[in-house]
């Protein structure tokens, strides 16, 4: 099974292709067993629980959320003109231990959010 995915994607190997759980394959038992490369919290993991705290204490992991959180609720990539707003609201939710409702909050009280531009309007700036 192992050769089938990447390291990190092991966790996940007791799952099958929809989504059920199980422990064998082909009769074999599953290993779900891997290891986090190249990050802020390389190291072994078993399963996906150790996986996802392993996860969740990673700065970069949270980097990621903020950003993808961000082009989720602007509808757009970031600019050199919200730098400031990212590093608020990554500061913010590091601060808050991670919750998504509190980022959430703080997307909705920045500038970026409360000013942006009109639809066609993609030169605006505040």
């Amino acid at each position: 099974c192992h050769n089938l995915m990447d390291p990190i994607g092991y966790g996940f190997a007791k799952f099958d292709t929809v989504g059920r759980f199980r422990e064998t394959e082909n009769d074999r038992a599953i290993d779900d067993s891997g290891e986090i490369i190249a990050s802020d919290v390389d190291g072994p993991f078993s399963g996906p629980v150790d996986l996802a705290y392993r996860l969740a204490g990673s700065d970069q992991v949270g980097q990621c959320a903020v950003t993808q959180m961000f082009r989720y609720t602007q509808g757009r990539k970031e600019t050199a003109a919200d730098m400031c707003t990212m590093t608020s609201l990554m500061t913010q939710f590091a601060e808050s231990g991670q919750s998504f409702k509190e980022l959430m909050v703080a997307i909705t009280q920045s500038d970026a959010f409360l000013y942006r531009a009109a639809a066609g309007d993609q030169g605006a700036t505040l």
